[in-house]
């Protein structure tokens, strides 16, 4: 037997290599080919297999060009030979497939000078696209259809065409990943370089137990650091900045050098001029004004700004909205990232991150072409059909993507939609919604490919009219439609390949009401994030286990319920708890296993499975229960499951077994608002708790990490401070104010319903007393109007002096609970107390390190959707924040929104 196996296995050995060696022989081949059609005198790049994905080749002239002779940069591809030209007066950019007389010209455009000595010419191939640079800025530009390209040359022709070409320099270009948090050590300034000013790194006293101790500053009339590199192109650039009193800021990007790049500069009030944000095009040291956004900041307050060039498409993000977005027709090449800072006491930044530009949200305004690449005829798939929109989003390829789009005033009766992901090598998958047998209405998800058209998943679809807003999602091999928020259908799909993202729209000729496509977007498809349960850095301290050991989240069922273990978080939106098997070793001695989701009930005393899905050792299955009152589904297993998952999301809820979807179904009325997640399975051990992860949308964790950009201090001093003055080693979020309010609003906005938790321990004061005797009043608010603190609901802990803990609606108290009180006495020297406080709806409740203080119901709800944190004459320190709300989305505050005064209290 063995000898046979040897036999078998050196048989293909041998086939494999003599595949292998015809290959090659024919590769080269076609290279030696390829070099014999190079014209004498011309550049050719050093052999190479494959000039990869992107890349960039540079030349630079060393004398003016030979009169009548044009430069040309040859490309054979696959499918085509690509010359692009750059002659008197003019650049071209040619395809030419087969023999003489089959070229298309993709593109030209006149060149404002002849060029000259010094020039430096670059060409750029991305996978979708073929660009030409005169000096980092875009001269012609093409899309181009996806191809392997084997060999570039470079040269002179025409009459009096020079000898020998210029020198070319070759660059292959990965996708960007940079990020930077300034844990440096301090002085070290790490990738920056300093052009203008005084930068330093900041760090605190004792930075290895602090949350977010360094930071990066930044003083000067003109003051500026970069980093980066030239072939840096097509990213979004994401930074905190906190201008200090006097002084201005900004972010430079595309940096071609110092006379070259884009500024996106904030300019305070001026007297003259309002505050604004103005983004400019520096060219040749000339400032270009291309946008302004008239935006007030105040100094003491962090933010958030988001700069991207996408092939001439820049934009601009505060805060997570998008405050401009402009159309560049000669955009730079690419290059570094710069921070600015002029004047006053400068500006501390954190927080860099660069990486490729993923998503994009295109209106009704006009798009380059390299951005929105124009298809047409395509007539999605039926000759029977005219377009009325068909293109492709160019310079992004995603394997896991969402494609979105809105349209009005379709009739899915004579109108076919395609939402398309995953383009490339003539394939790709759709969904399709459009006219079915007999006069109905379907979708369906579709595998297109050069073999033909595989119908993956369909379904009937009621009629559809008015604005109508669709999303096609692929993420693995799982895919799905969503139409208006509820998931339509589903299918497993081939596995993942990187590619483009498109969308078509067409009609039966002599329709009358023309449909409209509104906007089109395209983002990753991402598993939902996963909720944050502990911070590294203070893992190892006794006093902070409370809220930073990840075993303590998981709470034992309360009742009879079927469940062992619930998670102490409350879960409003999508939600996902995954387990891994192969971390759970004890899994093998337990009847019954898995996961589930639950409701609450008996007015939240305990909560009862819904859906559950779980491994029955003893009969070796695998049973998915969708709801209580359904059978369960049954699989029988050949082999342990490597892990599982349950999930609910756009109103499905789905099973997976190792990472693919199992089973879908209806998400049951229960589920559809306040969940919890749940295993089954004994044990409370940190294995079980590092084997079973939550994630979900709608959940906000704030461990102070990173710079408070989410906050907007508006009384009192909120800092990374210290919380101990016997050991000033340990700091944490603070917020202080003896002589009155230290309040906190936070820029989310939020919905109706929604859960805090947080922790809190009392800042230490051995003025006022060794045994805290002035501890108390830790208190948050919600639904308020962002101005005052009374204007809301307020939750406080030790409220009065600590004559006990209050749920207040406005000035007036609904309910108090004298008996949870702050303890003082020395024994809460290094405790933190946790709190939680939900709204649902009109009922408020709120615990104390899971002691219920009461809940409440007001039939009038307020109607404020702003939050906060706040104490009087008293300081706080804050830790693991985390709110969880029923929007997917969070509604941010508009940018240059400023406190007014300081909030009113109950107290007042």
């Amino acid at each position: 037997m063995n000898v046979g196996i040897s036999c078998g296995l050196l048989f293909l050995l041998i086939i494999g290599a003599a595949l292998w060696w015809r290959q090659r022989q024919s590769a080269a081949t076609s290279a030696a080919a390829i070099d014999a059609l190079v014209p004498p005198g011309w550049t050719l790049l050093e052999s190479r297999e494959r000039l990869g994905a992107t890349f960039a080749a540079t030349a630079e002239l060393v004398e003016p060009p030979p009169v009548d002779s044009a430069l040309v940069a040859r490309l054979w591809g696959q499918l085509c030979q690509l010359d692009v030209v750059v002659m008197a007066g003019l650049a071209r950019i040619v395809e030419r497939r087969g023999g003489p007389g089959n070229e298309e010209a993709l593109a030209e455009q006149a060149l404002s000078r002849p060029l000259a000595a010094g020039d430096r010419l670059t060409l750029v191939k991305s996978p979708d696209a073929v660009v030409l640079y005169l000096n980092a800025v875009q001269l012609v530009a093409a899309s181009l259809r996806q191809q392997e390209w084997r060999r570039l040359a470079w040269g002179w022709a025409g009459e009096s065409a020079a000898a020998a070409a210029p020198q070319l320099s070759f660059q292959r270009i990965a996708p960007l990943l940079f990020s930077d948090n300034f844990m440096h050590d301090e002085g070290a300034l790490g990738e920056w370089k300093v052009v203008h000013g005084d930068w330093q790194v900041h760090a605190l006293q004792t930075p290895v137990r602090s949350a977010n101790p360094f930071s990066f500053l930044g003083c000067g009339e003109r003051g500026e650091a970069i980093a980066g590199y030239w072939f840096w192109r097509n990213y979004r650039f994401t930074c905190s900045a906190h201008p200090l009193p006097g002084s201005s800021f900004g972010l430079g990007f595309c940096r071609v050098d110092e006379r070259n790049g884009y500024e996106l500069r904030w300019r305070p009030d001026s007297g003259t001029a309002p505050a604004a944000l103005v983004l400019s095009k520096v060219r040749d040291g000339e400032r270009q004004p291309l946008a302004k956004k008239t935006m007030a900041f105040a100094p003491g307050f962090w933010m958030e700004l988001s700069v991207s060039q996408l092939n001439g498409l820049l934009e601009v993000h505060v805060y997570g909205h998008r405050v401009m977005q402009v159309v560049d027709d000669a955009p730079f090449l690419g290059g570094g990232i710069s921070l600015l800072s002029a004047g006053g006491e400068g500006t501390v930044f954190d927080d860099v991150d660069v990486r490729p530009v993923d998503r994009l949200d295109l209106d009704c305004a006009q798009w380059p072409a390299l951005v929105w690449r124009q298809v047409p005829g395509s007539g999605v798939g039926d000759a029977g059909l005219r377009d009325v929109a068909a293109g492709e989003i160019g310079g992004i390829e995603l394997a896991n993507s969402s494609v979105s789009c809105v349209v009005n005033g379709m009739d899915a009766t004579n109108a076919v939609l395609e939402l398309r992901s995953r383009i490339s090598d003539g394939c790709m998958l759709l969904a399709r919604i459009g006219p079915a047998a007999e006069g109905a209405t379907e979708v369906g998800i579709l595998w297109r490919h050069p073999g033909g058209e595989d119908r993956l998943a369909s379904m009937a679809l009621p009629a559809i009219s008015g604005s109508n807003e669709l999303r096609f999602s692929c993420l693995g091999r799982n895919a799905w439609v969503v139409l208006d928020g509820q998931s339509i259908c589903w299918a497993r799909v081939p596995p993942a390949t990187a590619g483009g993202c498109g969308v078509s729209l067409a009609v039966r000729p002599g329709t009358t009401a023309q449909p409209k496509l509104m906007r089109v977007g395209v983002a990753p498809a991402l598993p939902l994030p996963q909720v944050v349960d502990r911070v590294e850095t203070f893992t190892h301290e006794e006093s902070m286990r409370s809220w930073n050991n990840p075993v303590l989240e998981w709470l034992p069922s309360k009742g009879g319920d079927t469940t062992d273990y619930w998670h102490r978080s409350d879960f409003w939106s999508a939600l996902a708890v995954d387990m891994d098997v192969t971390k759970l070793r004890s899994l093998a001695a337990q009847p019954r296993w898995g996961l589930t989701m639950g409701s609450e009930v008996d007015d939240g005393a305990a909560i009862n499975t819904v859906a559950s899905l779980v491994v029955d050792s003893k009969d070796n299955e695998l049973q998915f229960r969708p709801a209580p009152d359904q059978e369960p589904l049954v699989l029988k297993m050949t082999r342990m499951p490597r892990s599982l998952g349950l999930e609910r999301r756009d109103g499905r809820l789905v099973a997976y077994v190792d990472g693919e979807a199992a089973w879908n179904a209806v998400l049951p009325t229960s589920l559809r608002r306040l969940a919890f997640a749940g295993r089954i399975g004994k044990g409370d051990t940190r294995p079980w708790a590092e084997g079973v992860t939550l994630r979900a949308a709608g959940v906000k964790t704030d461990s102070f990490r990173e710079a408070p950009t989410q906050w907007l201090p508006v009384a009192g001093t909120w800092e990374v401070t210290n919380r101990w003055e016997c050991d000033p080693r340990w700091s944490f979020f603070s917020g202080t104010q003896l002589d009155g309010v230290a309040c906190n609003w936070h820029k989310i906005r939020h919905g109706e319903s929604l859960t805090v938790e947080y922790f809190v321990g009392p800042k230490m004061d051995a003025a006022r007393g060794k045994k805290y005797e002035y501890a108390g009043d830790y208190n948050f608010v919600l639904a308020a109007d962002g101005r005052d603190i009374s204007s809301g609901y307020s939750f406080m802990f030790g409220g009065w002096d600590d004559r006990g803990s209050q749920i207040l609606r406005k000035k007036k108290l609904l309910l108090e609970n004298s008996s949870v009180i702050v303890p003082r006495s020395g024994a809460i020297h290094r405790r933190w107390f946790s709190l939680k406080v939900r709204k649902d709806g009109g009922r408020l409740s709120f615990w104390v390190d899971g002691v219920q203080v009461g809940t409440v119901v007001d039939p009038a709800p307020l109607t404020g959707d702003r939050l906060g944190l706040w104490t009087w004459h008293n300081g706080m320190m804050v830790a693991q924040f985390r709110l969880s709300s029923d929007q997917d989305d969070f509604a941010l505050l508009p940018p240059g929104t400023l406190p007014v005064g300081t909030p009113k209290t109950p107290y007042e």
